[in-house]
């Protein structure tokens, strides 16, 4: 009976620390419950998203066979970088046929220069005789006008013939003065030669060389042949312009600083113009996409605060804040169509693509596809849409 009563009063410590401790673990729950659930309060969460930043393609202009490959598959690059080279042959070639083809135009201008040059530099012996034959011509006008106008003061001496010879004696004399006035201007003038030739109203035979003298004639050739000449030139010049661009799009440059993150090619494959060679990610700038229920989103406001949890770094928590909530639902972008036909509806809960950024500045490597959960505190939101709401329903 004794030794009974002793086991009793051995065994009432054991069992008040059994108690002690089972109070310390329901004290803890409770505690942490209480946290968990202030935590979580006027939050929203989802585990659908995932890291996202820039991918940059790079491709070259032009297109040939890979010659040579000087990056690897996640190697950091800097804008502007070579990361492969094509076979120049074939651009090289065609540049120096480009090449040849602007010192053949520019020795056909200068060609066709020097014969203008030289056709122009007899003109003023044609202008000189051109001037004399105009004033032969306004004599034999004048001479022409004034007998036809003594034949007409005397009616009844000059007979109907001698009146009609003179007429026509002086309408010839004009017509010759009006031709050797023209030939002056010709000679003399560009700007007569263009309306000559190209002006309907002072030309009749329009675009014809009646009447043009023969030196006119030779400097209108040679004026064009010069105009051609100009013309083969610039079209050379350009044909060199484009050959020298595709020469240096054999080399294909990063277009943004990043990490390569897929080569899309291997040496000696041939690759067509504008296909994607190297796709870079700009790690520097991720951010997170989160596809959040459409029961959630009514307080998800740019400016929200967010809790970010990384997959890849489970044991840190990365603060951020919402920047935008997209235009639509993830489904108005599916290649199928959601609808469903007339009496076989079924609702199925959309979600719509939240973009959050970071708050952190020393953030590790984040690539683009890591899984994340998002958690976004939205009882400020909500707070700030009920105060607005009450506003707006006391006016």
């Amino acid at each position: 009976m004794g030794q009974e009563q002793g086991k009793g009063l051995n065994n009432h410590p054991a069992r008040k620390r059994i108690l002690l401790i089972l109070a310390l673990l329901l004290l803890s729950g409770f505690v942490y419950g209480i946290y968990w659930l202030s935590a979580i309060r006027g939050t929203v969460y989802t585990d659908d998203a995932q890291i996202q930043a820039l991918v940059v393609p790079c491709s070259s202009r032009v297109g040939g066979r890979v010659e040579e490959i000087l990056v690897w598959e996640g190697q950091m690059v800097k804008k502007g970088q070579v990361l492969a080279r094509l076979d120049d042959m074939p651009y090289r070639a065609q540049k120096e046929e480009a090449e040849a083809g602007v010192a053949s135009a520019q020795a056909q201008l200068q060609l066709a220069s020097l014969n203008l040059q030289k056709a122009r530099s007899s003109l003023p012996k044609e202008i000189a005789i051109a001037e004399a034959e105009l004033k032969s011509a306004m004599t034999r006008e004048s001479l022409a006008r004034r007998e036809k106008e003594h034949l007409e003061r005397l009616p009844g001496v000059a007979t109907r013939e001698q009146l009609d010879q003179a007429n026509t004696a002086w309408q010839v004399a004009q017509s010759n003065l009006i031709a050797a006035r023209q030939k002056l201007s010709l000679l003399t003038s560009p700007q007569a030669k263009a309306e000559l030739l190209y002006d309907p109203a002072k030309n009749p035979q329009f675009g014809s060389t009646v009447n043009l003298p023969p030196r006119v004639m030779d400097i209108l050739i040679l004026e064009g042949q010069v105009e051609i000449a100009k013309a083969n030139l610039n079209l050379a010049q350009a044909r060199l312009d484009l050959a020298t661009d595709n020469l240096s799009e054999i080399e294909v440059i990063a277009r943004a600083d990043g990490q390569i993150a897929k080569r899309h090619i291997e040496p000696g494959q041939v690759v067509a113009p504008g296909q994607t060679i190297f796709s870079i990610s700009v790690i520097s700038s991720p951010w997170v996409e989160a596809n959040f229920e459409e029961t959630d989103i009514a307080g998800i406001k740019p400016g929200c605060k967010a809790r970010i949890k990384v997959d890849a770094y489970k044991h840190r928590t990365f603060n951020g804040y919402v920047d935008n909530v997209l235009g639509a639902s993830i489904s108005r972008f599916s290649l199928l169509p959601s609808g469903a036909t007339s009496g076989n509806f079924i609702k199925v809960t959309q979600r719509v693509p939240v973009r959050i950024l970071f708050a952190d500045k020393d953030l590790p490597a984040l690539y683009p596809g890591l899984n994340v959960e998002v958690r976004v505190e939205v009882t400020d939101s909500r707070a700030r849409g009920k105060k607005l709401a009450k506003t707006t329903n006391t006016k």
